[in-house]
């Protein structure tokens, strides 16, 4: 598990192993700051994306989103509320689908 991963798995890490990494963004987002984009433009909901690690960055398979109302916040209290409640909720889901 990788939560808010900020540097790229080496190849022989995630080739051999299964990589989920926790993106704070929507599925199709990609990027470091989308969450900063969010609050910026103003959104009224946002989420979270656990996906699995592969060669090109945050574009591996999805293993879920889960989504939350964006409350006007600093971007640090959001990520230590909502963002963190709905990556656990996918990390315990992927855990289970593991399983």
């Amino acid at each position: 598990m990788c939560p808010f991963l900020t540097q790229r798995i080496p190849s022989e890490v995630w080739e051999k192993y299964i990589c989920l990494i926790v993106h704070p963004g929507i599925a199709g987002d990609r990027g470091p700051s989308s969450l900063d984009w969010a609050i910026s433009e103003g959104e009224h909901t946002w989420g979270v994306t656990l996906f699995q690690a592969e060669e090109e960055f945050d574009a591996g398979d999805i293993w879920g989103t889960r989504y939350f109302p964006l409350r006007e916040a600093s971007k640090t209290n959001i990520y230590k509320r909502e963002v963190t409640e709905v990556a656990v909720g996918l990390i315990e889901q992927a855990l289970q689908d593991l399983e």
